[in-house]
C-alpha cells in the first residue's frame, strides 16, 4: 500500500482522541499528512546492495523497522528541543508516531536492479534532510490557516523529527526477473518509495 495522505491524517485524528479534538486538529492532521506523503514519495530514495545472479531484474521490497516509539522518541525530543512544551505535545507527537510509522510499514519500494535478475537486497533511506519538509509544513499550515505564533516552531519540530526517524530504517528487497545467464552479482541499486 503506497503512502495515502487520508488515510495518514485519519489516523492522527483516531491516535489524537480525546486529547486533540480542537476545532483545528483535523487541518493540523491533513497538513502533515500531505507534507509527509509528499516529501517521502519526492524526495526520498532508497538505496540498496543487492546480491543474486542473472541480468536483471527489479526488486520489491519494504521498510522493515517502521515502529512508533522511534519516532515518538526522535519527535519528543525535536519538539523539546524547539520549545514546544504544551499540555498536549506527548499526545500530538503519539498521534504523528503512529499515523506515519503505520504509513511507512505499510509503503512499498521499488528499485530497478542491472546485474542480478534474482536475489535479494538490504538497503537505507536517503533524504535532503530537514529543509524541504520544514518548507512544506510551513505552507501547509499557513494554507489552511494555521498561523499561530508557535506554528513556524511546530514545523520545524516535526520536519527535524521526521528525518531523523527515516535515518534509522532499513529497507529490504526480493529482487525479481531474469536468472539467466545465471551469473553471480553484487550490485547497488536507487529506488523509490510508492
Amino acid at each position: 500500500m503506497p503512502i495515502i495522505a487520508p488515510t495518514i491524517a485519519t489516523t492522527m485524528i483516531g491516535a489524537g482522541a480525546p486529547f486533540l479534538l480542537g476545532p483545528l486538529y483535523p487541518s493540523m492532521t491533513v497538513a502533515i499528512a500531505n507534507s509527509v506523503q509528499i516529501y517521502t514519495v519526492g524526495l526520498v530514495t532508497v538505496i540498496t546492495t543487492n546480491v543474486g545472479i542473472g541480468p536483471a531484474g527489479t526488486g520489491i521490497g519494504a521498510i522493515i523497522n517502521s515502529i512508533m516509539p522511534i519516532l515518538k522518541s526522535s519527535l519528543d525530543s525535536t519538539f523539546i528541543a524547539n520549545g514546544m512544551l504544551g499540555e498536549h505535545s506527548p499526545n500530538l507527537t503519539r498521534a504523528i508516531a503512529i499515523a506515519v510509522s503505520s504509513g511507512l510499514a505499510s509503503a512499498i519500494t521499488l528499485s530497478p536492479v542491472l546485474g542480478v535478475g534474482v536475489g535479494t537486497g538490504i538497503g537505507k533511506l536517503v533524504h535532503p534532510g530537514p529543509i524541504p519538509l520544514l518548507g512544506l509544513l510551513t505552507s501547509q499550515f499557513f494554507a489552511l490557516g494555521l498561523v499561530g505564533e508557535k506554528t513556524p516552531l511546530l514545523a520545524k519540530a516535526i520536519a527535524e523529527g521526521y528525518t531523523q526517524f527515516l535515518d534509522t530504517l532499513i529497507v529490504v528487497h526480493s529482487i525479481a526477473g531474469s536468472p539467466i545467464p545465471p551469473t553471480p552479482g553484487v550490485v547497488p541499486s536507487i529506488g523509490k518509495i510508492i
